[in-house]
């Protein structure tokens, strides 16, 4: 009964010690960590409490974050986390992972509430030493103001968020380069999409065009297989291509419609991400007779590389003149006052005096430049038109009323004769019937030649009896006779 007790209060002691251990770690940590940050960790590394890597992380507002483990899944390494709110007191443990699916890492999804302590203990759930792995903290961004994120606070970058729909996670802005109407860019070979802004200041036909002067193919098939798709406002697809739309290179050379007042977004990509480098370019469709001659404008002048230049503004004496500055979120920006001598200059309180940051007011360059004038003909735009049985296709094209020439696209998609079921849900791609699969043939079974045998070898009584004897003295002589039916008799 005493070695019982012994081993009892044995194992009370250890495991008071293991919790005042753990508990002792209220507010001690091996690092501290913010939304983005990255570190390796290790079993080994943690300082405060054998085996585990503590990580304090303080919200600073509110949403979901992802604790995540990532890197080499080594056989003696499966990266656990366990997860405290305000200290390391047992009682005070809110949640855990230790990944089973084989793939030896975490991924935690934690609820957050600003302002609130989380401490992060992180272990090796194998037992053996010597393993790293690395860890991050990612923001989920669920929730914007105002284009700032209510979880880390962080203004939106207006990144893509989905690669199709070309709108960045705040909703509240589209990414896109402004396109400028004639210029040429460089496309990259990238499977994402390089995206542009276009708002269309007036209801006519535009040309996205792709050359690839350079299409032979080096080490393989290098060649480029430009691609581009076409997107409003509200995130809808208007226009899409996989390339190929053209016979030519690869290329394609298509018009669309573009209405007044409405704002597009168009993407581009190389369908081929191991190819040569291609080039892209937007300009309204036109067709005009020779020059009737040439007159002056005034415009906002471009760099080389497309970009509108500006200066600064200066009043009629010559001076500069300046404005108040401000943030990204409209406040004033304020610096301390100095006096001549570069002294901060101080209050009756003896604080800093602070004053506006002034800066120029900056403005477009303008310049004026000779342009030729021409007589411009009536353009007509011929949406695209599907291929069915009966009659071949076209695509989307720009026609001149006068001189009844296609100016770009109208490219002819051949004449499907046949239904053809691509997607394999039992319709025809063109005209939509229903195209039913014959039956599987049913293998038939060889018919039975003993059934209408009429030797006595397939009866039944006295006849078997008499032939069972008969084979007898056949397997004696070893007479290996065959039935009329074909069947050997043993």
């Amino acid at each position: 009964m005493k070695k019982v007790l012994s081993v009892v209060l044995a194992l009370v002691m250890m495991l008071s010690i293991f919790s005042v251990s753990f508990a002792s770690a209220n507010t001690e940590f091996d690092s501290t960590m913010v939304v983005g940050d990255t570190i390796t960790v290790s079993d080994e590394m943690g300082a405060v409490f054998n085996g585990y890597y503590i990580v304090k992380y303080v919200a600073v507002g509110n949403g979901e974050i992802t604790i995540k483990s990532f890197g080499e899944a080594y056989d003696t390494c499966n990266p656990a986390i366990e997860v405290y709110k305000d200290s390391m007191k047992r009682q005070n443990k809110i949640g855990d992972e230790e990944n089973t699916d084989g793939n030896h890492n975490f991924e935690y999804k934690l609820n957050v509430v600003e302002g609130t302590v989380y401490f992060f203990a992180m272990y090796n759930s194998t037992g053996i030493n010597s393993a790293m792995w690395d860890v991050t903290i990612i923001c989920n961004h669920d929730v914007f103001e105002d284009a700032v994120c209510l979880t880390c606070r962080t203004e939106c970058d207006h990144t893509v968020r989905d690669n199709i729909v070309g709108c960045c996670p705040c909703g509240e802005s589209f990414v896109g380069e402004d396109i400028v109407e004639g210029k040429e860019y460089v496309v990259k070979s990238a499977a994402e999409y390089r995206w542009f802004r276009f708002d269309a200041k007036k209801t006519a036909p535009y040309i996205m065009k792709s050359e690839n002067p350079d299409n032979t193919e080096v080490s393989g098939d290098q060649s480029a297989d430009p691609a581009f798709i076409v997107v409003n406002e509200s995130g809808e697809i208007v226009l899409m291509n996989d390339a190929n739309i053209s016979a030519d290179n690869k290329n394609f050379n298509v018009p669309y419609l573009f209405t007044e007042g409405e704002r597009y977004f168009i993407g581009v990509k190389d369908d081929n991400t191991a190819s040569t480098d291609w080039e892209f370019s937007f300009e309204s469709g036109s067709h005009h007779t020779a020059a009737v001659g040439e007159e002056i404008v005034e415009e906002q002048k471009v760099d080389e590389e497309g970009n509108l230049v500006f200066e600064e503004k200066k009043d009629e004496n010559g001076n500069v003149v300046l404005e108040e500055k401000k943030d990204n979120e409209g406040n004033v920006v304020l610096e301390e006052k100095k006096d001549e001598n570069g002294n901060v200059v101080m209050d009756d309180e003896g604080k800093p005096v602070m004053i506006p940051v002034m800066v120029p007011v900056m403005v477009p360059v303008m310049e004026e430049k000779v342009v030729t004038v021409y007589e411009d003909h009536e353009l007509s735009y011929v949406p695209y038109k599907a291929a069915n049985h009966n009659e071949a296709g076209y695509t989307s094209s720009v026609v001149c009323n006068k001189c009844n020439e296609t100016i770009a696209g109208g490219d002819v998609i051949p004449q499907i004769p046949e239904c053809v079921d691509a997607n394999a849900d039992n319709a025809c791609d063109v005209c939509g019937k229903v195209m039913v699969e014959p039956e599987p043939e049913v293998p038939v079974e060889p018919e039975d030649p003993t059934k209408n045998c009429k030797c006595n070898c397939h009866k039944d009584g006295f006849s078997k009896m008499l032939f069972d004897v008969i084979l007898f003295f056949q397997k004696i002589f070893r007479l290996n006779s065959v039935c009329s039916c074909g069947v050997r008799h043993y």
